[in-house]
């Protein structure tokens, strides 16, 4: 038998470590983080930016100003959007350093509400099986693109299904094969987006220049002419102001198009370092966006004529 003395002292179990429950992230290795966690501030505002950016800033501008009936107020009623998903970043930042995992809502409800066990996660998942699925994000794009090549004919249902079914394939395939053809991916669409967006704007307010901005001398005047969304009604006698509902509808418009900039927040655990990445990407990507969207609106609302002939569309689609 050996010598007891020579063995050494034996040294102290550490109770703590595997018990940790600080907001600083749990100590490695811990369920739910990965080994892979090469995402950086780029990446999340890829995420984000390429969520946020869809068919809402091409569509809505006319529609809000045909809710509102004001340039003034279309473009205030951007910013109060804009500002609203300030807050809900900010919110959703602390969220995602506090508890570093993969599953965004999924994760902060079961978090927040522990008791009863997992009637949070039932709920959360049962609505984002049903309502939050990428469904009708593939039918859009296939729709305009189809538009795209003919625009002269009316879409086929058949064929825009087919489309949004290819579409989800590839891009889940895309990921399947390899992550870092993802991760390039992300980053290329949501640079190509921004671009875009900068050349619209460039376009639009070259036009602008051009017309020596007349679309500048109704600013503040109310268009009497919209009709009231509440009323669907094209008696331009019963509807000639807006109400409370058409700016709440306006409202929900704008930030319908801001709707992504939480994206980044389900893939946490995936970030390379969360508390130093996290803040700069999503508020760059809000940042970027929102300068755009409210640049965009503006030069839309002091280009003459096309405002009247978009909201004239925009009108006979309520009526």
């Amino acid at each position: 038998m050996a010598d007891v003395d020579t063995v050494g002292p034996i040294a102290p179990v550490d109770q703590t470590r595997n018990n940790t429950t600080e907001l600083d992230g749990p100590l490695d290795p811990t369920p739910g983080r990965t080994s892979n966690q090469t995402l950086g501030a780029f990446d999340i505002a890829s995420f984000n930016i390429n969520k946020m950016i869809g068919t809402g800033i091409f569509t809505t501008p006319s529609t809000i100003l045909l809710l509102t009936g004001n340039k003034a107020v279309a473009l205030a009623i951007w910013i109060v959007g804009w500002a609203y998903t300030y807050l809900g970043t900010f919110i959703y930042i602390e969220y995602g350093i506090a508890l570093p995992f993969s599953g965004g809502e999924l994760i902060y409800i079961d978090a927040v509400w522990p008791k009863p066990g997992l009637l949070s996660t039932c709920m959360f998942s049962a609505y984002f099986f049903f309502l939050a699925n990428t469904t009708g994000n593939c039918l859009t794009f296939a729709k305009y693109t189809v538009m795209a090549f003919r625009p002269d004919s009316p879409v086929d249902a058949h064929l825009q299904k087919t489309g949004a079914v290819v579409i989800q394939t590839f891009v889940c395939m895309a990921l399947y094969r390899s992550m870092t053809t993802g991760r390039l991916l992300n980053r290329f669409f949501s640079v190509y987006k921004i671009l875009l967006l900068v050349v619209i704007l460039i376009a639009g307010f070259c036009t602008v220049s051009s017309n020596r901005a007349k679309g500048l001398h109704d600013f503040t005047k109310t268009h009497n002419q919209i009709p009231s969304i509440e009323h669907h009604s094209t008696d331009r006698n019963k509807a000639m102001e807006p109400n409370a509902g058409d700016y709440t509808a306006a409202l929900l418009l704008v930030l319908y198009s801001f709707h992504g900039w939480e994206n980044a927040n389900y893939i946490s655990g995936e970030f390379k370092e969360g508390k130093k990445s996290l803040p700069p990407g999503a508020l760059h990507a809000v940042n970027l966006v929102g300068v755009c969207y409210l640049l965009i609106n503006a030069a839309f609302v002091s280009v003459p004529g096309k405002v009247d002939r978009l909201v004239t569309r925009a009108a006979a689609d309520f009526a």
